[in-house]
C-alpha cells in the first residue's frame, strides 16, 4: 500500500511538471521585450515573414528605355533597403516587399497590357510609368479595378483631380513659386523674361502657371515660343528670343537634352543671364556632365544632388547601401525609393492592405517621412498654385540646384505654402 502511494505521488509530480509549459503556452498574448525595447506578441514574433507584391511599370525597351534605365535599375537596392528596415508590418505580421517590374515597351498600348497583367495577378499597388502619357494610358483600367497608383515624379497636377486612386510622391510643380522666389532673389535686376519651353501636354499646366506667376510679379514676357519634342536645332528659336533682349530665359520644364540645347545656344550667342527651369529636369550631376564646361554657368532647376552632404540621412544611408551593392546611385534611384517608403508608412499607419483604407490614410496623415524630409499630401486647399480639390500631391521642402562654373551647388528651398 505504501509503495502504491509513493508511485501515485511520483506520477502526480511528473504530471504537474509537464503542465508548466502548457500553462505558459495558454498565455499566448503575453508580451516579450525586444533588444530595441519594443514589445511584441510572442505568437506574432514566431510567425515567418510573408511577401507583399507591388508592381512597377517602366520602359525597359524602346525609345524611352535609355533615359529611364535607373528607375528599374534601382529595384534591387530599394527592395533591400525597405526590407532591411523590417519591410511592412500589419497586425503583427511582417511582409517583405517584392517588386514586380513590367516593361511597357515605351508605348501606351504596352503600358495598358502590363497594367492588365499586374491586375490579373491580383496586384493592388502599382508604381505608374514615369513618362506621363503612359501613365495616362493606364488610368482608366486601373481606376476601374480600384488599383492604387503612385507617380514617383510628376511636373503636372491638374489631371490627378479626376483620379481617386493615384498619388504623386514628388511634384516639381508645387515648388514653382518657391523656385521663382530664389531665382529673382539671386538676380534682382531681371525684369524681362523669354519663355522657351516644350509643346508637350504633360507640362502644359505648369507652363501656364509659370507664366501667370511671372506676370503677377510684374515681369514682362518679351518672347514666348514652344518647340516640338523632336527638335534638333535651337539656334533659330534662340536667335528670335535674344532679339527681344530678355534678362532671363525660362525653360519651365522638360528633358535634359532640351536643357543642353537651350543653354549652350544661348551662351554661344552671347547671353549671360540666368537660364532656368521652374520644375525638375533630371539628375543634376548628369546634366552638368552633358554641358560644355565653357557654357555651364547660371543654370538651375529642381531635383536633388544625391551626393551632396546636404541630403537627408535617409538618402545618405540608401546611397551607402547602393555603393555596397555595386550599383549606380543617382536621383531616379532616390525618387523610386521615396515612393516605396511612402507606401510602407501608409500601409502601416492604416494597418491594412485595403486600398480604400490606404487612400483615406494618405489623405489625412499629418506627416510622412520622405527623402526631402517631412511632408504631407495636399491639394484639397491651395498650396503654391495647386488646388485640385483632394490631397494627392506630396508637399515637402524643395530640392534645388544651380550650376555655376561647371559645378553643382545644391540647397533646400522652403516648403511651399
Amino acid at each position: 500500500m505504501k509503495r502504491s502511494n509513493w508511485l501515485l505521488r511520483v506520477l502526480l509530480l511528473v504530471l504537474a511538471i509537464g503542465l508548466i509549459p502548457l500553462l505558459g503556452a495558454c498565455g499566448g498574448d503575453d508580451e516579450t521585450t525586444t533588444t530595441a525595447g519594443q514589445t511584441t506578441s510572442t505568437s506574432a514574433a514566431a510567425q515567418p515573414a510573408k511577401t507583399y507584391k507591388i508592381g512597377l511599370i517602366n520602359s525597359l525597351t524602346g525609345l524611352m528605355a535609355p533615359g529611364l534605365a535607373q528607375v528599374s535599375g534601382s529595384v534591387p537596392v530599394v527592395e533591400a533597403f525597405v526590407n532591411s528596415k523590417g519591410g511592412i508590418t500589419v497586425d503583427g505580421q511582417q511582409y517583405l516587399i517584392d517588386i514586380a517590374v513590367e516593361d511597357d515597351m515605351s508605348t501606351q498600348d504596352g503600358a495598358i497590357a502590363v497594367a492588365k497583367k499586374l491586375i490579373s495577378a491580383h496586384t493592388k499597388i502599382i508604381i505608374a510609368p514615369q513618362f506621363p502619357p503612359y501613365d495616362q494610358a493606364i488610368t482608366s483600367v486601373c481606376e476601374d479595378a480600384n488599383i492604387l497608383r503612385f507617380m514617383s515624379v510628376a511636373p503636372d497636377h491638374q489631371r490627378y483631380a479626376d483620379s481617386h486612386y493615384e498619388f504623386v510622391a514628388y511634384s516639381s510643380g508645387i515648388g514653382l513659386k518657391v523656385v521663382h522666389d530664389k531665382i529673382l532673389a539671386l538676380s534682382p535686376d531681371v525684369k524681362k523674361m523669354a519663355i522657351v519651353c516644350p509643346d508637350d501636354p504633360p507640362v502644359a499646366d505648369l507652363v501656364t502657371a509659370a507664366m501667370a506667376d511671372f506676370k503677377e510679379r510684374g515681369l514682362e514676357i518679351v518672347f514666348e515660343e514652344r518647340f516640338p519634342p523632336d527638335i534638333q536645332d535651337f539656334y533659330p528659336i534662340m536667335t528670335k528670343a535674344l532679339a527681344a533682349e530678355p534678362d532671363a530665359i525660362s525653360f519651365v520644364a522638360g528633358m535634359a537634352m532640351w536643357a543642353k540645347g537651350i543653354l549652350e545656344s544661348a551662351r554661344q550667342m552671347g547671353f549671360t543671364g540666368p537660364v532656368f527651369a521652374s520644375a525638375a529636369l533630371g539628375d543634376p550631376n548628369q546634366i552638368n556632365a552633358m554641358f560644355d564646361p565653357r557654357y555651364a554657368n547660371d543654370f538651375s532647376a529642381q531635383l536633388m544632388d544625391v551626393h551632396s552632404p546636404e541630403v537627408k540621412p535617409l538618402v545618405q544611408e540608401l546611397g551607402q547601401m547602393a555603393q555596397d551593392m555595386g550599383l549606380e546611385f543617382q536621383v531616379d534611384c532616390v525618387n523610386t525609393f521615396n515612393t516605396f517608403w511612402i507606401i510602407k508608412q501608409a500601409i502601416e499607419e492604416a494597418q491594412s492592405f485595403d486600398v480604400d483604407k490606404i487612400v483615406s490614410t494618405l489623405e489625412s496623415m499629418d506627416s510622412i517621412e520622405t527623402v526631402c524630409g517631412p511632408g504631407k499630401f495636399v491639394g484639397e486647399e491651395t498650396v503654391g498654385h495647386i488646388n485640385i480639390g483632394k490631397n494627392r500631391i506630396m508637399n515637402t521642402a524643395v530640392p534645388w540646384y544651380r550650376i555655376m562654373d561647371a559645378k553643382v551647388q545644391f540647397e533646400w528651398l522652403p516648403i511651399p505654402k
